[in-house]
Protein backbone atom coordinates (compact mmCIF):
# COMPACT_ATOMS: atom_id res chain seq x y z
CA UNK A 1 0.00 0.00 0.00
CA UNK A 2 1.19 3.41 -0.85
CA UNK A 3 1.79 5.61 2.71
CA UNK A 4 -0.95 8.71 2.92
CA UNK A 5 2.44 10.89 1.91
CA UNK A 6 2.30 9.27 -1.54
CA UNK A 7 5.86 7.27 -1.47
CA UNK A 8 6.86 4.27 -2.96
CA UNK A 9 7.50 1.19 -0.73
CA UNK A 10 11.71 0.49 -0.82
CA UNK A 11 10.74 -2.06 -3.66
CA UNK A 12 9.42 0.15 -5.85
CA UNK A 13 7.15 -1.94 -6.93
CA UNK A 14 4.10 0.86 -7.67
CA UNK A 15 4.79 2.65 -10.77
CA UNK A 16 3.51 6.00 -11.01
CA UNK A 17 3.57 9.20 -13.01
CA UNK A 18 6.22 11.86 -11.34
CA UNK A 19 4.32 14.80 -10.65
CA UNK A 20 7.45 17.32 -11.92
CA UNK A 21 8.47 15.69 -14.94
CA UNK A 22 4.99 14.46 -16.02
CA UNK A 23 7.49 10.74 -16.75
CA UNK A 24 6.35 7.41 -15.79
CA UNK A 25 8.53 5.36 -13.11
CA UNK A 26 10.02 9.13 -12.18
CA UNK A 27 10.93 9.39 -8.56
CA UNK A 28 11.38 12.75 -7.33
CA UNK A 29 14.06 14.53 -5.13
CA UNK A 30 11.78 13.98 -2.13
CA UNK A 31 11.11 10.64 -2.81
CA UNK A 32 6.89 10.96 -3.62
CA UNK A 33 5.07 9.89 -6.44
CA UNK A 34 2.15 10.61 -7.75
CA UNK A 35 -0.44 7.53 -8.17
CA UNK A 36 -2.80 8.87 -10.83
CA UNK A 37 -6.03 7.32 -12.42
CA UNK A 38 -4.70 8.84 -15.47
CA UNK A 39 -2.42 5.85 -16.77
CA UNK A 40 -4.69 2.94 -17.23
CA UNK A 41 -3.12 0.04 -15.44
CA UNK A 42 -2.11 -2.16 -19.00
CA UNK A 43 -0.17 0.46 -19.85
CA UNK A 44 2.80 -1.05 -17.73
CA UNK A 45 2.74 -3.80 -19.63
CA UNK A 46 2.41 -2.26 -22.97
CA UNK A 47 5.66 -0.77 -21.67
CA UNK A 48 7.30 -4.00 -20.72
CA UNK A 49 5.93 -5.78 -23.96
CA UNK A 50 7.08 -2.52 -26.52
CA UNK A 51 11.01 -2.13 -24.67
CA UNK A 52 11.20 -6.18 -25.01
CA UNK A 53 10.04 -5.90 -28.84
CA UNK A 54 12.45 -3.19 -29.55
CA UNK A 55 15.52 -5.22 -28.13
CA UNK A 56 14.40 -8.66 -29.09
CA UNK A 57 12.19 -10.70 -31.48
CA UNK A 58 10.32 -13.02 -30.71
CA UNK A 59 11.78 -16.75 -30.80
CA UNK A 60 12.74 -19.89 -29.04
CA UNK A 61 15.35 -18.57 -27.68
CA UNK A 62 13.75 -15.78 -25.60
CA UNK A 63 10.55 -16.67 -24.84
CA UNK A 64 11.09 -17.60 -21.16
CA UNK A 65 12.09 -14.06 -21.46
CA UNK A 66 8.47 -12.73 -22.70
CA UNK A 67 7.17 -15.07 -20.51
CA UNK A 68 8.55 -13.51 -17.70
CA UNK A 69 8.28 -10.10 -18.26
CA UNK A 70 4.56 -10.26 -18.53
CA UNK A 71 4.31 -12.04 -15.18
CA UNK A 72 6.18 -8.98 -13.79
CA UNK A 73 3.73 -6.37 -15.70
CA UNK A 74 0.57 -8.24 -14.19
CA UNK A 75 2.37 -7.93 -10.69
CA UNK A 76 3.10 -4.40 -10.92
CA UNK A 77 -0.22 -3.82 -12.56
CA UNK A 78 -1.92 -5.21 -9.21
CA UNK A 79 0.25 -3.31 -6.98
CA UNK A 80 -1.03 -0.15 -9.50
CA UNK A 81 -4.58 -0.76 -8.83
CA UNK A 82 -3.95 -1.08 -4.94
CA UNK A 83 -2.46 1.95 -4.80
CA UNK A 84 -5.09 3.65 -6.90
CA UNK A 85 -7.51 2.70 -4.98
CA UNK A 86 -6.15 3.51 -1.86
CA UNK A 87 -5.25 7.22 -3.19
CA UNK A 88 -8.86 7.04 -4.40
CA UNK A 89 -9.94 5.98 -0.92
CA UNK A 90 -8.35 9.36 1.03
CA UNK A 91 -9.76 11.67 -2.06
CA UNK A 92 -13.10 10.45 -1.09
CA UNK A 93 -12.31 10.80 2.49
CA UNK A 94 -11.77 14.71 1.70
CA UNK A 95 -15.17 15.19 -0.31
CA UNK A 96 -16.82 13.61 1.89
CA UNK A 97 -15.50 15.04 4.57
CA UNK A 98 -15.15 18.69 3.59
CA UNK A 99 -19.40 18.18 2.16
CA UNK A 100 -20.20 16.39 5.72
CA UNK A 101 -19.08 19.94 7.33
CA UNK A 102 -20.67 22.45 4.71
CA UNK A 103 -24.10 20.23 4.66
CA UNK A 104 -24.39 20.51 8.33
CA UNK A 105 -25.58 23.85 8.27
CA UNK A 106 -29.15 23.46 7.40
CA UNK A 107 -30.41 26.79 7.98
CA UNK A 108 -29.44 30.23 8.46
CA UNK A 109 -28.64 34.01 7.21
CA UNK A 110 -25.60 35.00 6.45
CA UNK A 111 -24.82 38.77 4.95
CA UNK A 112 -21.29 39.31 3.05
CA UNK A 113 -19.49 41.49 1.44
CA UNK A 114 -17.23 40.87 -2.15
CA UNK A 115 -14.48 43.49 -1.99
CA UNK A 116 -11.85 44.08 -5.01
CA UNK A 117 -8.83 45.85 -3.45
CA UNK A 118 -4.94 46.63 -3.61
CA UNK A 119 -1.61 46.28 -1.43
CA UNK A 120 1.54 46.89 -1.68
CA UNK A 121 2.83 43.47 -0.65
CA UNK A 122 1.17 40.00 1.15
CA UNK A 123 2.09 41.31 4.17
CA UNK A 124 -0.34 44.86 4.06
CA UNK A 125 -3.03 42.93 2.39
CA UNK A 126 -3.49 40.63 5.13
CA UNK A 127 -3.08 43.44 7.71
CA UNK A 128 -6.07 45.03 5.90
CA UNK A 129 -3.65 48.11 4.66
CA UNK A 130 -4.63 49.01 1.47
CA UNK A 131 -3.43 51.21 -0.76
CA UNK A 132 -5.88 53.88 -2.85
CA UNK A 133 -5.36 52.55 -6.41
CA UNK A 134 -8.17 51.59 -7.16
CA UNK A 135 -10.85 52.58 -5.39
CA UNK A 136 -12.21 50.14 -2.68
CA UNK A 137 -15.15 48.43 -4.55
CA UNK A 138 -17.38 45.99 -2.08
CA UNK A 139 -20.53 43.93 -3.75
CA UNK A 140 -23.03 42.71 -0.82
CA UNK A 141 -24.77 39.77 -0.69
CA UNK A 142 -27.64 38.42 1.69
CA UNK A 143 -27.37 34.41 1.42
CA UNK A 144 -30.74 32.78 2.97
CA UNK A 145 -30.88 29.10 3.09
CA UNK A 146 -33.00 26.41 4.62
CA UNK A 147 -32.90 22.48 3.76
CA UNK A 148 -32.55 22.46 -0.07
CA UNK A 149 -34.28 26.00 -0.62
CA UNK A 150 -31.45 29.65 -0.93
CA UNK A 151 -31.54 32.44 -1.77
CA UNK A 152 -28.39 34.93 -3.03
CA UNK A 153 -29.10 38.29 -3.18
CA UNK A 154 -28.26 41.89 -4.07
CA UNK A 155 -29.81 44.72 -3.52
CA UNK A 156 -32.52 45.50 -5.95
CA UNK A 157 -33.98 48.56 -4.47
CA UNK A 158 -33.81 50.95 -1.21
CA UNK A 159 -35.68 48.23 0.98
CA UNK A 160 -33.93 44.80 -0.09
CA UNK A 161 -30.44 46.45 -0.10
CA UNK A 162 -30.72 48.78 3.65
CA UNK A 163 -29.44 45.27 5.51
CA UNK A 164 -26.13 45.35 3.62
CA UNK A 165 -25.69 49.09 3.10
CA UNK A 166 -25.50 49.73 6.85
CA UNK A 167 -23.16 47.52 7.71
CA UNK A 168 -20.67 48.56 4.99
CA UNK A 169 -18.76 51.37 7.11
CA UNK A 170 -18.86 53.74 4.58
CA UNK A 171 -17.04 51.44 2.02
CA UNK A 172 -18.25 52.85 -1.85
CA UNK A 173 -20.95 49.82 -2.75
CA UNK A 174 -21.48 48.52 -6.24
CA UNK A 175 -25.11 47.91 -6.84
CA UNK A 176 -24.50 44.54 -8.56
CA UNK A 177 -27.81 43.10 -9.45
CA UNK A 178 -27.19 39.16 -9.05
CA UNK A 179 -29.54 37.27 -7.51
CA UNK A 180 -29.96 33.36 -7.37
CA UNK A 181 -33.03 31.18 -5.89
CA UNK A 182 -32.91 27.63 -5.84
CA UNK A 183 -35.14 24.87 -4.56
CA UNK A 184 -33.91 21.46 -4.92
CA UNK A 185 -32.53 20.45 -8.36
CA UNK A 186 -34.80 23.70 -10.18
CA UNK A 187 -32.62 27.14 -10.22
CA UNK A 188 -32.73 30.77 -11.64
CA UNK A 189 -29.87 32.54 -12.51
CA UNK A 190 -30.60 36.17 -12.64
CA UNK A 191 -27.96 38.55 -14.40
CA UNK A 192 -28.97 42.07 -13.82
CA UNK A 193 -26.43 43.25 -16.84
CA UNK A 194 -28.79 41.68 -19.54
CA UNK A 195 -32.05 41.80 -17.31
CA UNK A 196 -32.69 38.47 -18.20
CA UNK A 197 -33.36 35.34 -15.15
CA UNK A 198 -32.28 31.78 -16.72
CA UNK A 199 -34.48 28.86 -15.26
CA UNK A 200 -32.79 25.51 -14.94
CA UNK A 201 -34.61 22.32 -14.30
CA UNK A 202 -32.93 19.26 -12.99
CA UNK A 203 -32.15 17.86 -16.68
CA UNK A 204 -30.02 20.73 -17.83
CA UNK A 205 -28.99 22.54 -14.07
CA UNK A 206 -25.53 23.11 -14.90
CA UNK A 207 -25.62 26.46 -12.20
CA UNK A 208 -22.77 26.79 -9.84
CA UNK A 209 -23.51 29.44 -6.90
CA UNK A 210 -19.93 30.91 -7.03
CA UNK A 211 -20.79 34.26 -4.73
CA UNK A 212 -20.77 32.24 -1.22
CA UNK A 213 -18.73 32.34 1.62
CA UNK A 214 -17.70 28.55 1.31
CA UNK A 215 -16.35 29.76 -2.28
CA UNK A 216 -13.99 31.61 -0.32
CA UNK A 217 -12.90 35.00 -2.27
CA UNK A 218 -13.07 33.23 -5.75
CA UNK A 219 -15.64 34.97 -7.30
CA UNK A 220 -16.00 33.01 -10.77
CA UNK A 221 -14.07 29.69 -9.96
CA UNK A 222 -15.27 26.48 -8.43
CA UNK A 223 -12.52 25.18 -6.17
CA UNK A 224 -15.30 23.33 -3.86
CA UNK A 225 -12.60 20.20 -2.94
CA UNK A 226 -15.48 17.76 -3.04
CA UNK A 227 -17.09 19.22 -6.82
CA UNK A 228 -13.51 18.98 -7.78
CA UNK A 229 -12.43 15.57 -6.25
CA UNK A 230 -15.77 14.22 -7.04
CA UNK A 231 -16.07 15.69 -11.11
CA UNK A 232 -12.31 14.37 -11.01
CA UNK A 233 -13.19 10.98 -10.71
CA UNK A 234 -16.21 10.77 -12.56
CA UNK A 235 -14.19 11.89 -15.13
CA UNK A 236 -12.05 8.95 -14.62
CA UNK A 237 -9.07 11.82 -14.16
CA UNK A 238 -8.72 12.17 -17.84
CA UNK A 239 -7.87 15.99 -17.48
CA UNK A 240 -7.17 15.94 -13.18
CA UNK A 241 -4.17 14.69 -11.66
CA UNK A 242 -4.27 14.49 -7.99
CA UNK A 243 -2.11 13.50 -5.03
CA UNK A 244 -2.81 13.42 -1.01
CA UNK A 245 0.23 14.33 0.65
CA UNK A 246 -0.15 14.17 4.95
CA UNK A 247 1.39 15.67 7.29
CA UNK A 248 2.47 18.60 5.16
CA UNK A 249 3.73 21.40 7.12
CA UNK A 250 3.00 25.14 5.95
CA UNK A 251 3.91 28.39 8.16
CA UNK A 252 4.56 25.87 11.26
CA UNK A 253 1.08 24.23 11.02
CA UNK A 254 0.62 20.33 9.54
CA UNK A 255 -2.56 20.52 7.44
CA UNK A 256 -3.43 17.18 4.90
CA UNK A 257 -2.60 18.58 1.23
CA UNK A 258 -4.06 17.84 -2.00
CA UNK A 259 -2.33 18.59 -5.15
CA UNK A 260 -4.20 19.46 -8.10
CA UNK A 261 -3.02 19.17 -11.69
CA UNK A 262 -5.16 20.44 -14.24
CA UNK A 263 -4.57 19.27 -17.88
CA UNK A 264 -7.81 20.60 -18.93
CA UNK A 265 -6.45 23.70 -21.37
CA UNK A 266 -3.10 22.07 -22.68
CA UNK A 267 -0.25 23.91 -20.45
CA UNK A 268 -0.69 21.92 -16.49
CA UNK A 269 -1.98 23.93 -14.24
CA UNK A 270 -1.34 23.55 -10.50
CA UNK A 271 -3.49 23.64 -6.93
CA UNK A 272 -1.96 23.07 -3.48
CA UNK A 273 -4.89 22.49 -1.21
CA UNK A 274 -3.61 22.88 2.13
CA UNK A 275 -6.94 21.24 4.13
CA UNK A 276 -7.49 20.69 7.78
CA UNK A 277 -9.29 17.56 8.66
CA UNK A 278 -10.10 18.72 11.97
CA UNK A 279 -11.72 22.31 11.35
CA UNK A 280 -14.52 21.14 8.59
CA UNK A 281 -11.71 19.51 5.80
CA UNK A 282 -11.65 23.57 5.11
CA UNK A 283 -8.55 24.67 2.81
CA UNK A 284 -7.04 27.37 4.80
CA UNK A 285 -4.85 27.77 2.34
CA UNK A 286 -4.98 27.48 -1.16
CA UNK A 287 -2.45 28.14 -3.95
CA UNK A 288 -2.32 28.19 -8.30
CA UNK A 289 0.87 27.87 -9.56
CA UNK A 290 1.23 28.35 -13.83
CA UNK A 291 3.52 25.19 -15.45
CA UNK A 292 6.48 27.44 -15.12
CA UNK A 293 6.53 26.99 -11.46
CA UNK A 294 5.50 30.61 -10.75
CA UNK A 295 2.71 31.52 -8.26
CA UNK A 296 -0.03 32.82 -9.56
CA UNK A 297 -2.74 33.28 -6.42
CA UNK A 298 -2.32 32.45 -2.99
CA UNK A 299 -5.77 32.13 -1.03
CA UNK A 300 -6.18 32.42 3.13
CA UNK A 301 -8.71 31.64 4.51
CA UNK A 302 -8.42 34.22 7.44
CA UNK A 303 -11.57 33.28 10.00
CA UNK A 304 -13.88 30.00 10.42
CA UNK A 305 -16.57 30.03 12.94
CA UNK A 306 -16.73 26.71 14.70
CA UNK A 307 -20.41 25.71 15.01
CA UNK A 308 -20.54 22.17 17.48
CA UNK A 309 -18.08 19.96 15.09
CA UNK A 310 -18.62 22.18 12.00
CA UNK A 311 -16.74 25.34 11.01
CA UNK A 312 -18.27 28.27 8.56
CA UNK A 313 -15.78 30.37 6.73
CA UNK A 314 -16.11 34.30 7.77
CA UNK A 315 -13.25 36.05 5.90
CA UNK A 316 -11.10 34.84 3.48
CA UNK A 317 -8.21 36.93 0.84
CA UNK A 318 -7.36 35.52 -2.38
CA UNK A 319 -4.19 37.63 -3.14
CA UNK A 320 -2.92 38.05 -7.09
CA UNK A 321 0.59 39.20 -7.35
CA UNK A 322 1.22 41.83 -10.26
CA UNK A 323 4.81 42.70 -11.34
CA UNK A 324 4.39 45.59 -14.02
CA UNK A 325 6.89 46.68 -16.07
CA UNK A 326 6.09 50.00 -15.60
CA UNK A 327 5.88 50.63 -11.65
CA UNK A 328 6.55 48.58 -8.72
CA UNK A 329 4.62 45.46 -7.63
CA UNK A 330 1.69 45.00 -6.01
CA UNK A 331 -1.11 42.48 -4.81
CA UNK A 332 -4.55 42.51 -6.25
CA UNK A 333 -6.77 41.30 -3.44
CA UNK A 334 -10.11 39.93 -3.62
CA UNK A 335 -11.79 40.26 0.02
CA UNK A 336 -14.73 37.76 1.11
CA UNK A 337 -16.19 38.86 4.77
CA UNK A 338 -18.84 37.91 6.34
CA UNK A 339 -20.57 40.57 8.52
CA UNK A 340 -23.68 38.87 10.24
CA UNK A 341 -24.08 35.40 10.33
CA UNK A 342 -27.40 33.66 12.24
CA UNK A 343 -27.11 29.81 12.27
CA UNK A 344 -30.02 30.15 14.51
CA UNK A 345 -32.61 31.89 11.84
CA UNK A 346 -35.06 29.90 9.88
CA UNK A 347 -36.47 31.38 6.89
CA UNK A 348 -39.79 31.26 5.89
CA UNK A 349 -41.00 31.06 2.08
CA UNK A 350 -41.73 34.44 2.77
CA UNK A 351 -38.34 34.96 3.41
CA UNK A 352 -37.12 32.58 0.23
CA UNK A 353 -37.63 35.55 -2.49
CA UNK A 354 -35.59 37.69 -4.69
CA UNK A 355 -36.57 40.76 -6.01
CA UNK A 356 -36.59 41.12 -9.58
CA UNK A 357 -37.51 44.02 -12.32
CA UNK A 358 -41.02 43.35 -13.85
CA UNK A 359 -40.26 43.69 -17.22
CA UNK A 360 -37.21 40.93 -16.74
CA UNK A 361 -37.08 38.29 -19.46
CA UNK A 362 -36.84 34.41 -18.64
CA UNK A 363 -36.29 31.13 -20.12
CA UNK A 364 -34.43 27.99 -19.88
CA UNK A 365 -31.63 29.26 -21.55
CA UNK A 366 -31.50 26.70 -24.10
CA UNK A 367 -35.12 26.78 -26.45
CA UNK A 368 -35.42 30.59 -27.48
CA UNK A 369 -39.33 30.00 -27.79
CA UNK A 370 -38.95 29.88 -23.47
CA UNK A 371 -38.14 33.60 -23.57
CA UNK A 372 -41.18 35.76 -21.84
CA UNK A 373 -41.31 38.98 -19.68
CA UNK A 374 -43.78 37.00 -17.03
CA UNK A 375 -44.32 40.04 -14.92
CA UNK A 376 -44.45 42.75 -17.51
CA UNK A 377 -48.24 43.75 -16.72
CA UNK A 378 -47.76 43.42 -13.14
CA UNK A 379 -48.30 46.67 -10.72
CA UNK A 380 -44.77 46.15 -8.92
CA UNK A 381 -41.79 47.40 -9.76
CA UNK A 382 -39.85 44.88 -8.27
CA UNK A 383 -41.80 41.49 -8.35
CA UNK A 384 -40.84 38.67 -5.62
CA UNK A 385 -39.83 35.46 -7.12
CA UNK A 386 -39.96 32.82 -3.99
CA UNK A 387 -37.97 29.56 -4.68
CA UNK A 388 -41.20 27.79 -4.88
CA UNK A 389 -42.53 29.69 -7.62
CA UNK A 390 -39.00 28.22 -9.87
CA UNK A 391 -40.51 24.67 -10.72
CA UNK A 392 -43.89 25.99 -11.92
CA UNK A 393 -41.93 29.27 -13.91
CA UNK A 394 -40.07 26.48 -16.21
CA UNK A 395 -42.96 24.44 -16.62
CA UNK A 396 -44.75 27.83 -18.09
CA UNK A 397 -42.01 28.14 -20.40
CA UNK A 398 -41.57 25.06 -21.67
CA UNK A 399 -45.65 25.05 -22.33
CA UNK A 400 -45.25 28.32 -24.21
CA UNK A 401 -42.28 27.07 -26.39
CA UNK A 402 -44.81 24.55 -27.47
CA UNK A 403 -47.51 26.28 -28.23
CA UNK A 404 -45.10 28.66 -30.40
CA UNK A 405 -43.52 25.94 -32.00
CA UNK A 406 -47.32 24.15 -32.88
CA UNK A 407 -48.07 27.75 -33.91
CA UNK A 408 -45.15 27.91 -36.19
CA UNK A 409 -45.62 24.57 -37.65
CA UNK A 410 -49.45 25.31 -38.65
CA UNK A 411 -48.25 29.01 -40.31
CA UNK A 412 -45.39 26.47 -42.19
CA UNK A 413 -48.23 23.99 -43.02
CA UNK A 414 -50.35 26.70 -44.59
CA UNK A 415 -47.38 28.25 -46.11
CA UNK A 416 -48.41 32.02 -43.71
CA UNK A 417 -45.44 33.65 -43.73
CA UNK A 418 -45.39 35.88 -40.19
CA UNK A 419 -45.44 39.25 -40.09
CA UNK A 420 -42.52 41.26 -37.52
CA UNK A 421 -43.81 41.38 -34.15
CA UNK A 422 -43.43 43.94 -31.35
CA UNK A 423 -40.96 41.12 -29.66
CA UNK A 424 -38.82 41.12 -32.72
CA UNK A 425 -38.74 44.34 -31.96
CA UNK A 426 -37.99 44.16 -28.21
CA UNK A 427 -35.26 41.77 -28.91
CA UNK A 428 -33.21 43.86 -31.61
CA UNK A 429 -33.36 46.89 -28.75
CA UNK A 430 -32.25 44.61 -26.19
CA UNK A 431 -29.34 43.89 -28.18
CA UNK A 432 -28.37 46.94 -28.82
CA UNK A 433 -28.80 47.91 -25.49
CA UNK A 434 -26.71 44.95 -24.41
CA UNK A 435 -23.90 46.51 -26.74
CA UNK A 436 -24.19 49.94 -25.32
CA UNK A 437 -23.42 48.77 -21.98
CA UNK A 438 -20.78 46.67 -22.62
CA UNK A 439 -19.20 49.59 -24.04
CA UNK A 440 -20.32 51.71 -21.06
CA UNK A 441 -18.43 48.84 -18.97
CA UNK A 442 -14.96 48.87 -21.69
CA UNK A 443 -14.77 52.95 -21.42
CA UNK A 444 -14.97 52.86 -17.70
CA UNK A 445 -12.21 50.31 -17.39
CA UNK A 446 -10.22 51.88 -19.77
CA UNK A 447 -10.16 55.33 -18.20
CA UNK A 448 -9.46 53.87 -14.65
CA UNK A 449 -6.50 52.04 -16.16
CA UNK A 450 -5.09 55.07 -17.64
CA UNK A 451 -5.81 56.91 -14.43
CA UNK A 452 -4.08 54.18 -12.70
CA UNK A 453 -0.41 55.05 -15.00
CA UNK A 454 -0.46 58.60 -15.24
CA UNK A 455 -0.72 58.22 -11.32
CA UNK A 456 2.37 55.70 -11.22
Amino acid sequence: MIPLNGKCDESGRFVSECFSCHRLGCQRADGGYVASALVNPSVLLQLNIATIKKRWTMNFKNWRLWCCSIVIACIQNVGWAAADAALVDKLRLVAEGYQSNKSAFIHGKCVFTFAYRRADTIDDALGEKWNDQPLQDVLGFTYLFRGDALVVRTPMDGNVGEEIVSKMEGHRAIVAPINIAKQGDYALDYDGIVNTAIVYAPENNNLHVTMHPFNLAFDNDILDLAYVILTAEADSFESTQLEVVENAVYEDREYLLVKQTDNSTGAPYHYHHYVDPARGFLPFITEGYHSSGKLHFRMVLLEARQDGANYFPLHAMMLLPRVPTEKAPYIDVREMKVLELDLEFEPTDEDLVVHLPKNTQFSDGINSNTAKSLYRDGDEDFPAVSTNDIKGIYDELQTLAVEREEEAAIRAEHGIVQAPQSATRRYVLFAINAVLIAGVIVLFLWSRRKKDRQSA
